[in-house]
């Protein structure tokens, strides 16, 4: 990961467990204004895209919520293999 950048909301509310998860990946966290649409705008919109998935996933497929983890990377992994054809 190159970095993490946030908007200074409350999405991240233990800032020691990010600060530490980021000193691990040697990666830096930059902030922009918070609740500043275009700065979140698209990250919002791929939480939206991911969540839709991992609903649609479980839902067609009839699965218990418990399997949600591995629907969150199934979709993640399919979205990011989309969006680098």
């Amino acid at each position: 990961m190159e970095g993490f950048q946030t908007d200074g909301g409350s999405e991240y509310t233990s800032k020691k467990m990010v600060a530490e998860y980021l000193k691990s990946e040697r990666s830096s966290k930059e902030m922009t204004a918070t609740y500043i649409l275009e700065c979140s705008g698209v990250v919002k919109q791929l939480n939206h895209t991911i969540m839709g998935c991992i609903c649609c996933m479980l839902d067609d497929v009839r699965l218990s919520k418990m399997y949600w983890a591995v629907a969150v990377t199934v979709a993640v992994i399919s979205n990011t293999a989309l969006q680098h054809d």
